[in-house]
């Protein structure tokens, strides 16, 4: 299946109550934004820089609350717990820490302080973080502490993703994605693919496990039994892809256009993609929103561009000074928006109640 295939624009609008967006703070770091991560209530929001700085704003007023150079070699990924007040950032360094965002004290420091701490993700309840350093997978829980590691995999773990559940983590390498279960036997699942997975999520159903690869293509497996397909046809790797919220769609980068492709019945296998097209450079950030109405896209010459996904038509679009490195939503009594740049700007907009 081609990335480039077309389909004939459907004409049954959804109304949405979101607002065009409105900007309510911008901040100016030093350097490339590496990551974004929001606060449960959506009143705070960490930036981390390459760096290795990481900066926790107060978005109502500005106000600094936390600022710290967290790693000395750079810093990989941030990931705010659900639910809490404890922000995770992995470096360069080796090494995993956990902050309280309250004060800003740093609670644990993790790590062989040997290979990069290359992923976070935190499960939906908070309960368990994982993380992966070179090719193994760790799994740290505020409760307990640090649980026994998992068997390494061939090569450099790319990303991790949990399953809805929150019992079984997905972790992306070369030759495929490797599912390992937490309870049980915990005998590890292998999704083979003879490729270098770059990204991955796991759909928010969690029926399928999708993969962006470094030979211009998506793959995607069936997790109930094991069946695969590729989806082709893009100008690059695919570095990043995103699941509307229902399942539907994957909105997937690796070119000046989206492709997302319909899970809808049996799946996108013979059937073309919707293209989303608006952008004059590369997808570089992919994020829905919660309600899966609208979905928020950015690029390398900085084009920012809000999307109605039912009637696939651009909402609104922004220029940051800078290719745009992470875009973020965050919920709640409003939904706001946050993107940053190669240049360490960061623009927040408020966008209205959420639909």
């Amino acid at each position: 299946m081609s990335a480039r295939a077309k389909k004939k624009a459907r004409t049954n609008p959804l109304p949405s109550e979101l607002s065009i967006p409105r900007v309510i703070r911008e901040w100016q770091g030093e350097e490339y934004v590496q990551g974004l991560a929001w606060s449960p209530d959506g009143l705070l929001l960490a930036i981390a820089e390459i760096s290795g700085r990481v900066t926790i704003l107060d978005i109502m007023n500005g106000d600094i609350r936390l600022q710290t150079q967290a790693h000395a070699l750079g810093c990989c990924h941030i990931a705010w717990r659900p639910h809490g007040n404890m922000l995770a950032t992995g470096g360069q360094d080796g090494s995993l820490k956990i902050w309280n965002t309250e004060n800003g004290d740093l609670l644990h420091t993790l790590g062989s302080g040997r290979d990069w701490i290359e992923c976070l993700a935190w499960n939906q309840t908070g309960e368990s973080l994982a993380f992966s350093q070179g090719r193994v997978l760790s799994v740290w829980s505020p409760a307990a502490g640090l649980k026994d590691g998992f068997p390494p995999m061939p090569s450099t773990i790319l990303g991790v993703d949990w399953n809805p559940g929150g019992d079984s983590i997905a972790a992306a390498a070369y030759g495929g994605v490797t599912v390992f279960p937490l309870e049980g036997a915990r005998v590890p699942r292998e999704f083979a693919w003879k490729g270098s997975s770059l990204s991955i999520a796991w759909s928010p159903n969690g029926k399928y496990i999708a993969s962006g690869q470094q030979d211009n293509c998506v793959h995607f497996w069936r997790v109930e039994n094991g069946s695969d397909s590729q989806m082709h046809g893009y100008a690059t790797k695919v570095r990043d892809i995103a699941w509307s919220p229902d399942s539907r769609f994957l909105a997937t980068a690796g070119s000046d256009e989206i492709t997302m492709w319909d899970f809808q019945g049996k799946g996108p296998e013979g059937r073309p993609p919707l293209n989303l097209e608006g952008h004059r450079d590369l997808v570089t950030a992919l994020a829905f929103e919660s309600s899966g109405a609208s979905l928020v896209s950015g690029s390398a010459d900085g084009g920012l561009i809000l999307w109605d996904t039912i009637r696939r038509i651009p909402l609104w679009s922004e220029r940051l000074p800078s290719g745009v490195t992470r875009v973020a939503w965050v919920g709640g009594v409003q939904t706001r928006l946050a993107a940053g740049d190669e240049s360490g700007t960061v623009a927040i907009y408020d966008i209205g109640s959420p639909s």
